[in-house]
């Protein structure tokens, strides 16, 4: 007897723990059902977002909305602005001249009274009640066409100015000088440096219509900018019925835009720029002070040509990013024949340059310091906070994808 209710309470264990799993089965596929409807593309949205603030920050140009019936209806209403502060405008001149009149009519009166010509007197005054209904009526009108101006819309970034930094620097005694940032561009600088080769003071400056790419934010801009395409180009997945095919998908999706948004915030987030190679390699790099394997001549001397008056051609200035700051740094080289590049006692690194064939020149001198930028630290964020929404989404997903 003991062993058949032994038997029934363990049969009804296994039951219970049966049904326990099928209700959390349930429950789970629910859930799903929520998530693809509701929560996917709110955060889908979301993320797209964060990306087109840092695109808007780092491209320094029109912040681009996801949403393009809302775009148009903030561009009406940005129009219904610019109507109300003309007729605002209109109305405050026709004050002015409705003052201007009366003071007119004013002085003639007195001097209509003083000549006691009352029958002048009461015809201008018959005037004056005209003119002042007429002026009436406009103001009617013109208070009427602007009560039916404004809806209530919130107005945000599509009519925000580019976002510009002005960056004020100093290096010792060497250099000092300022330049404005916009997005990947410097629009603008001005330089004044002192080195022990040149007596004189050299210097040199940035104009607008020639900025200075700082090709590390670029790179950003351009990575966040595919990151939004792969987002975008899989929005239509998002209605679809719960099957493992747009579940995989949009979890595939989110790990392609996670590793771009990765290399996105690698260009600014930390040393990304281009150092000399070491060793016999005659290849010159991007930079003078970094990593990134890029030949000298498609990109350092090509900024060289960028300064007005032209530098010397034994000094170089460079602006490169580091851990979302900019590194301002002025080189001086030295030249020598390509039969010395073995014979170098004092260790210095060694490049040959495309323009002095049968040459070779080295970093003789190196100063440099870096200025905090303060957009540069908002759009990482922007893409940190991008990141981290599509690594919740994905584990949310993977999490109940199970359950399909």
């Amino acid at each position: 007897m003991q062993r058949s209710t032994f038997y029934i309470d363990k049969q009804h264990d296994r039951v219970d723990e049966v049904e326990a799993l099928k209700l959390e089965e349930q429950t789970l596929q629910r859930e799903l059902q929520h998530l693809l409807a509701q929560e996917v593309p709110t955060q889908w949205r979301q993320i797209i977002y964060e990306l087109n603030k840092c695109c808007y920050l780092l491209g320094g140009g029109y912040f681009k909305t996801q949403d393009e019936d809302r775009n148009q209806q903030m561009w009406a209403f940005h129009q219904q602005q610019l109507n109300a502060q003309r007729a605002e405008s209109e109305k405050r001149e026709q004050e002015l001249k409705k003052q201007q009149k009366k003071e007119q009519r004013r002085r003639q009166v007195e001097e209509l009274r003083r000549k006691k010509s009352y029958d002048d007197l009461d015809g201008l005054d018959q005037d004056d009640s005209d003119d002042e209904d007429e002026e009436n009526i406009s103001e009617t009108a013109t208070s009427t066409s602007s009560s039916t101006i404004i809806p209530t819309i919130d107005i945000t970034s599509p009519f925000q100015s580019k976002p510009q930094e002005q960056v004020l620097f100093s290096i010792d005694k060497v250099a000092r000088g300022f330049i404005n940032i916009e997005g990947y561009r410097i629009i603008s600088g001005k330089v004044n440096m002192r080195v022990q080769k040149h007596k004189r003071v050299i210097e040199t400056r940035i104009e607008k219509n020639d900025p200075y790419l700082l090709h590390q934010v670029q790179r950003a801009h351009h990575f966040a900018e595919n990151a939004i395409d792969k987002l975008n180009k899989i929005t239509n997945t998002l209605g679809e019925n719960n099957s493992h095919n747009s579940v995989d998908t949009l979890i595939r999706a989110l790990e392609d835009v996670m590793a771009i948004i990765q290399r996105s915030r690698e260009q600014i987030g930390v040393d990304c720029g281009s150092t000399p190679l070491s060793g016999s390699s005659s290849t010159i790099t991007a930079s003078l002070s970094s990593t990134y394997n890029v030949p000298l001549n498609n990109i350092v001397l090509k900024l060289q040509q960028g300064f007005y008056p032209p530098l010397p051609t034994d000094v170089v200035l460079e602006y490169t990013v580091e851990e979302t700051r900019i590194k301002v740094s002025v080189y001086t080289l030295s030249f020598a024949s390509s039969k010395t590049l073995s014979d170098n006692p004092k260790g210095l690194r060694t490049f040959i340059l495309p323009s002095k064939p049968g040459e070779v020149c080295c970093i003789s001198e190196k100063f440099s310091t870096v200025c905090k930028v303060a957009f540069l630290s908002e759009a990482l964020k922007d893409m940190t906070e991008a990141f981290k929404r599509c690594v919740r989404l994905r584990d949310k997903l993977q999490l109940h994808r199970q359950y399909l």
